[in-house]
């Protein structure tokens, strides 16, 4: 498995030169929960393996590598003070993070909400949808998002380009 991770990171940053790489998993090595983990990941390493393909490559938190940006994750809602570091607020439109049929999904209301409150204290939203195992998004999901597409177009000036507090 190790081999296949690492073969499929080499590729992506090879070919592809990504500005940001989004591990999950190795965080579970980096409290103690999985000591199997930590050789596994070998972070370090694969830290210095992405950055001699694009030295600007940032990578999140969740391998157990320090990362170049905090994340929060889940739905909850974002409160708190502007923090002076880079961070992104993740979950998903669903309440999985995978395809369940029948699944329920956020309202436009909370994601219009959620984008505002990330955005205002400097975050960055993402936002994970939940592609059928045809990779075809459910009919569900986008209409979900219609409302907080119409917003973008109206309101995305106040979004796009903005500082935390400002």
């Amino acid at each position: 498995m190790k081999k296949q991770a690492w073969g499929q990171i080499h590729e992506i940053c090879s070919q592809w030169k990504p500005d940001i790489l989004w591990y999950d998993g190795g965080w579970l090595a980096h409290h103690g929960t999985d000591a199997d983990a930590a050789p596994f990941w070998d972070a370090i390493g694969l830290a210095r393996m992405a950055r001699s393909y694009n030295p600007r490559v940032m990578m999140t938190p969740r391998s157990d590598y320090v990362g170049d940006f905090t994340c929060q994750e889940g739905p909850k809602p974002v409160t708190g003070p502007i923090v002076d570091h880079m961070w992104e607020k993740c979950f998903s439109l669903a309440t999985s993070w995978g395809f369940i049929p029948g699944n329920t999904y956020k309202t436009g209301d909370f994601l219009i909400v959620s984008l505002i409150n990330t955005a205002s204290r400097g975050g960055n939203l993402l936002l994970n949808v939940d592609p059928d195992v045809n990779g075809r998004i459910p009919d569900e999901e986008r209409e979900a998002l219609v409302e907080p597409g119409d917003w973008m177009r109206r309101n995305g000036h106040s979004i796009r380009g903005t500082r935390a507090g400002a």
